[in-house]
């Protein structure tokens, strides 16, 4: 779930001492894109034959740079995509009374608020504009980082894009997560965002760059159901940025039953989402560590798909639920911090230590009970500010 792109390098200039000009004349690249919301970033095309490792290494000493590094591919962390169970009928009875809802507690937060104010992004592979569940929700503000244009559809092209023998095997994701957090918050407005193709793969310049624009243009939360094994000083700083504009990011942890960490989900600046069952197990596929900090159901999550409902596996589909629960405690409390949302979160979370001993303290603090922080947030207007991660 992350491979550098073998020609592509991002930088960061430091623009008290240079231009991103001197830097190409110096280095024979080409300038791909920038992020105008982080100032000196920029994605460079090395020149044809170009030593990249090299390269990378007389950029670090480079004093006018502040990083340098490959730009890396992402991938939206499906666990069983062949397992997806998919139906055409637009009734939403099953979605509505899927066993997760009662699992955490989501009508008595609902009771309080349905997420009115908060705007949540969903960065993904696009979503069905047009879902009749959906549309109502769907901002203005929308953008495709893949095609670069304003039409953030979820397409596919019934090809095998990444060579894994699965074909589209992502088609649907992003709207099966905007689905979700409706389903938590749907009077809360949802921002679509397209930086992964239909086989879930994209590039980690792209993702941050959606983060920032987010940031920038309204959104209160974001989801990222998606994510890379390396880190990235790129994607390190769009989420420091939105942290520090106020914007809870909110990541899956992966599906490769593993204490390796996946990006942005153990960025000490993101919230990391592992998957349990509707009893609190940890699901057989889900990342643990002491990087993960909440839990969420995960398996068999009924949820919006083109044309209809799926159900779908997986920790991209836990993560949507907290996303959700950012939403209404936001709504709640729109003057909050982002460590204070999430201290809610965490100090109302069921704790599931003893029912998964082999991985006690590597499930973060626990199963989201969304009804209590919520009910939390109501009855601590003034919350004790904590750190929420370790």
């Amino acid at each position: 779930m992350g491979m550098p792109r073998a020609d592509i390098v991002a930088v960061r200039v430091d623009v008290s001492r240079a231009r991103i000009e001197d830097i190409s004349a110096d280095y024979g690249t080409t300038t791909l894109d920038s992020i105008p919301e982080l100032p000196g970033l920029y994605l460079l095309r090395v020149a044809l034959g170009g030593d990249v490792p090299k390269l990378l290494s007389r950029m670090t000493n480079d004093r006018r740079l502040v990083y340098a590094e490959a730009d890396i591919v992402s991938k939206s962390p499906i666990a069983h995509p062949r397992s997806i169970k998919v139906w055409n009928d637009q009734s939403p009875t099953l979605y509505e009374q899927q066993p997760a809802v009662s699992a955490l507690n989501i009508p008595r937060a609902q009771a309080i608020t349905r997420g009115a104010g908060s705007i949540v992004a969903v960065i993904d592979t696009g979503v069905q504009l047009d879902h009749p569940a959906l549309a109502a929700s769907f901002t203005a503000e929308r953008f495709d980082f893949v095609d670069n244009d304003a039409d953030p559809t979820d397409v596919a092209n019934a090809l095998d894009d990444d060579d894994d023998g699965l074909v589209d095997e992502a088609y649907g994701h992003g709207t099966h997560v905007a689905g979700i957090v409706h389903l938590v918050a749907p009077d809360a407005k949802i921002m679509p965002l397209r930086v992964l193709e239909a086989d879930g793969s994209g590039n980690v310049f792209a993702v941050a760059k959606a983060i920032a624009w987010a940031s920038q243009r309204g959104a209160t939360v974001i989801n990222l159901s998606l994510g890379a094994a390396q880190s990235s000083f790129v994607l390190h700083d769009a989420v420091a940025e939105a942290r520090r504009l106020g914007v809870l990011v909110v990541a899956a942890a992966g599906n490769i039953d593993a204490l390796d960490k996946q990006f942005p989900a153990a960025d000490t600046d993101a919230i990391g989402i592992t998957s349990v069952d509707a009893a609190g197990t940890k699901s057989s596929f889900a990342n643990y560590g002491q990087w993960v900090d909440l839990a969420a159901t995960g398996e068999n999550v009924i949820s919006t798909y083109p044309g209809g409902y799926a159900a779908w596996t997986g920790t991209s589909f836990a993560t949507p639920f907290v996303s959700g629960q950012a939403a209404l405690i936001r709504s709640t409390a729109p003057a909050w911090s982002v460590s204070n949302v999430t201290y809610a979160m965490r100090q109302t979370a069921t704790p599931i230590a003893r029912s998964n001993r082999q991985y006690n303290e590597l499930l973060g603090a626990g199963v989201v009970n969304i009804g209590a922080s919520v009910e939390w947030t109501l009855a601590n207007p003034t919350p004790v500010l904590k750190a929420e991660k370790r």
